[in-house]
This record gives structure tokens, C-alpha cells and sequence, in this order.
């Protein structure tokens, strides 16, 4: 009799552990990534501000919750910056959303980042933006390049 209950009890688990990766692969399927833009602001004392913009667009008929992003601005290997969401945003049902970060490239670890590249003779690299967002407590990791605008 226990045995028996046990099994069942496994069978309905899987059953739906099945059932909800179906689910979330069906709505991750219906997320897919635009572009990303990088856009220019002022200079400081302490550095140039930028606003690093990515664009989504969500396929599915219900708003999905961004609830975070973590990550650098990249210059090839070398890091500029760290960046990350202030608060979750909602990518809308059926349309492209863009996902504003707001950052600071700091004078000091431009120069020491400027050096490092005439060291390593890697001068023309692209500006990528490298990390992972979080839906949901699941973590995605991202690795774009960035248009300039």
C-alpha cells in the first residue's frame, strides 16, 4: 500500500514537473531580444554617465516581470562599468518594450581600462553588455553587443 502511494505520488511530481517546463519553455519562446543601444550623457567629475538601453519584445498575450538585471558594460574583455536594473519592469504583451540602465563609466577605470588595451594590442573592440536577467528568480544570461547612438 505505501509503496504503491509512493509511486503514484512520484508519477504526479513528474507529471507535473513536465507540465511546468512546457509552460516556461512556451514563455521563454515567446521572449526575444531586439537590440541593445548604448546612449551617451554627460560628463562628470567623477566620470561620463550612459544609459544603456535593451529592447525586448514579448510575443505572448500577458505582460512578463523583468525583475532584475545584474551585469558589465564590456570593452571586448575589459569591464567598464557595472550595470544594473534599479527596479523590475514589465516587457507588454505583444510589443517591443525598452529596458532603460543608467551607469557610470568612472575616469579612473577608463584609464587603467585604456592601458590595458595598448598592452594587450586588442584597440577596436566592441561594446558588449554581459550578465544575466531575472525572471522570476531564473537567471538568463546575456552577452550583446551594443549599438551606439
Amino acid at each position: 500500500m505505501r509503496g504503491s502511494c509512493i509511486l503514484k505520488l512520484i508519477g504526479i511530481g513528474a507529471i507535473a514537473w513536465f507540465l511546468f517546463s512546457k509552460f516556461t519553455n512556451k514563455i521563454s519562446d515567446g521572449i526575444s531580444f531586439e537590440k541593445a543601444r548604448l546612449k551617451w550623457g554627460s560628463l562628470t567629475i567623477n566620470g561620463i554617465s550612459i544609459t544603456v538601453i535593451l529592447r525586448f519584445f514579448n510575443a505572448n498575450g500577458f505582460g512578463i516581470p523583468i525583475d532584475g538585471f545584474e551585469g558589465q558594460l564590456m570593452y571586448g574583455d575589459i569591464p567598464l562599468s557595472r550595470i544594473s536594473l534599479p527596479s523590475a519592469v514589465t516587457l507588454t504583451s505583444n510589443a517591443a518594450t525598452d529596458i532603460n540602465i543608467n551607469a557610470t563609466i568612472y575616469w579612473d577605470q577608463l584609464a587603467s581600462n585604456i592601458v590595458t588595451q595598448i598592452q594587450n594590442k586588442q584597440l577596436l573592440q566592441p561594446i558588449r553588455i554581459v550578465g544575466r536577467v531575472v525572471v522570476k528568480g531564473i537567471g538568463v544570461p546575456v552577452d550583446y553587443q551594443l549599438e551606439i547612438i
